[in-house]
Protein backbone atom coordinates (compact mmCIF):
# COMPACT_ATOMS: atom_id res chain seq x y z
CA UNK A 1 0.00 0.00 0.00
CA UNK A 2 1.76 3.18 -0.80
CA UNK A 3 1.54 6.19 1.36
CA UNK A 4 1.12 9.88 0.54
CA UNK A 5 3.12 11.45 -1.40
CA UNK A 6 5.98 13.35 0.94
CA UNK A 7 8.18 14.77 -1.91
CA UNK A 8 8.11 18.38 -1.96
CA UNK A 9 9.03 18.46 -5.96
CA UNK A 10 7.44 20.80 -7.62
CA UNK A 11 5.30 19.85 -11.29
CA UNK A 12 6.00 20.50 -14.42
CA UNK A 13 2.86 23.02 -14.43
CA UNK A 14 4.06 24.59 -11.58
CA UNK A 15 7.85 25.30 -12.55
CA UNK A 16 6.27 26.65 -15.81
CA UNK A 17 4.18 29.08 -13.58
CA UNK A 18 7.12 30.24 -11.54
CA UNK A 19 9.46 30.47 -15.10
CA UNK A 20 6.61 33.22 -15.75
CA UNK A 21 6.78 34.45 -12.49
CA UNK A 22 10.33 35.05 -12.94
CA UNK A 23 9.31 36.60 -16.43
CA UNK A 24 7.10 39.45 -15.02
CA UNK A 25 9.35 39.94 -12.64
CA UNK A 26 11.97 40.80 -15.45
CA UNK A 27 9.81 42.85 -16.82
CA UNK A 28 8.89 44.58 -14.42
CA UNK A 29 12.37 45.51 -13.73
CA UNK A 30 13.00 46.93 -16.76
CA UNK A 31 10.24 49.08 -17.01
CA UNK A 32 11.05 50.65 -13.20
CA UNK A 33 14.47 51.17 -14.48
CA UNK A 34 13.38 53.26 -17.60
CA UNK A 35 12.71 56.62 -15.02
CA UNK A 36 16.25 56.85 -13.54
CA UNK A 37 17.84 55.83 -16.75
CA UNK A 38 20.54 58.49 -17.41
CA UNK A 39 22.46 56.90 -20.47
CA UNK A 40 22.48 54.55 -23.09
CA UNK A 41 24.04 51.42 -20.86
CA UNK A 42 20.42 52.17 -18.61
CA UNK A 43 18.01 51.50 -21.29
CA UNK A 44 20.18 48.89 -22.96
CA UNK A 45 19.81 47.24 -19.39
CA UNK A 46 16.18 48.46 -19.45
CA UNK A 47 15.52 46.72 -22.52
CA UNK A 48 17.03 43.82 -22.14
CA UNK A 49 15.38 43.22 -19.31
CA UNK A 50 12.02 43.41 -20.73
CA UNK A 51 12.71 41.63 -23.84
CA UNK A 52 14.05 38.51 -21.95
CA UNK A 53 11.22 38.76 -19.20
CA UNK A 54 8.40 38.64 -22.42
CA UNK A 55 10.43 35.63 -23.76
CA UNK A 56 10.52 33.69 -20.83
CA UNK A 57 6.63 34.75 -19.78
CA UNK A 58 5.87 33.72 -23.04
CA UNK A 59 7.49 30.70 -23.12
CA UNK A 60 5.74 29.64 -19.84
CA UNK A 61 2.41 30.59 -21.20
CA UNK A 62 2.97 28.57 -24.40
CA UNK A 63 4.26 25.51 -21.59
CA UNK A 64 1.32 25.66 -19.52
CA UNK A 65 -1.21 26.02 -21.93
CA UNK A 66 0.07 23.45 -24.71
CA UNK A 67 2.08 21.03 -22.15
CA UNK A 68 2.54 18.42 -25.06
CA UNK A 69 4.56 20.69 -26.92
CA UNK A 70 7.42 20.93 -24.00
CA UNK A 71 7.35 17.55 -23.15
CA UNK A 72 10.97 17.14 -23.45
CA UNK A 73 12.30 19.65 -21.07
CA UNK A 74 13.32 17.71 -17.96
CA UNK A 75 12.81 19.87 -14.73
CA UNK A 76 15.06 18.96 -11.95
CA UNK A 77 14.98 20.04 -8.18
CA UNK A 78 17.86 22.21 -9.16
CA UNK A 79 16.22 24.06 -12.18
CA UNK A 80 13.38 24.47 -9.58
CA UNK A 81 15.77 26.01 -7.33
CA UNK A 82 17.15 28.39 -9.22
CA UNK A 83 13.70 29.67 -10.32
CA UNK A 84 12.86 30.32 -6.69
CA UNK A 85 16.32 32.02 -6.26
CA UNK A 86 15.14 34.25 -9.36
CA UNK A 87 12.11 35.13 -7.87
CA UNK A 88 13.30 36.39 -4.43
CA UNK A 89 15.81 37.80 -6.12
CA UNK A 90 14.45 39.97 -8.74
CA UNK A 91 11.01 40.65 -6.25
CA UNK A 92 14.39 42.57 -3.75
CA UNK A 93 15.72 44.10 -6.72
CA UNK A 94 12.63 45.81 -7.72
CA UNK A 95 11.95 46.74 -4.75
CA UNK A 96 15.53 48.46 -4.51
CA UNK A 97 14.66 50.14 -7.90
CA UNK A 98 11.02 51.46 -6.65
CA UNK A 99 11.67 52.20 -3.07
CA UNK A 100 13.10 55.79 -3.78
CA UNK A 101 10.29 56.88 -5.68
CA UNK A 102 7.96 56.73 -2.85
CA UNK A 103 10.18 57.54 -0.25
Amino acid sequence: MAGPNTDMALSDRQNWILSGVVGVLLVANGLARLPGASGFVDYVLAGALAVGGLLAAGNAVSAVRDPAAVEDVEWTRGKALLNAGAVVLLTLALIAVLYPLFA
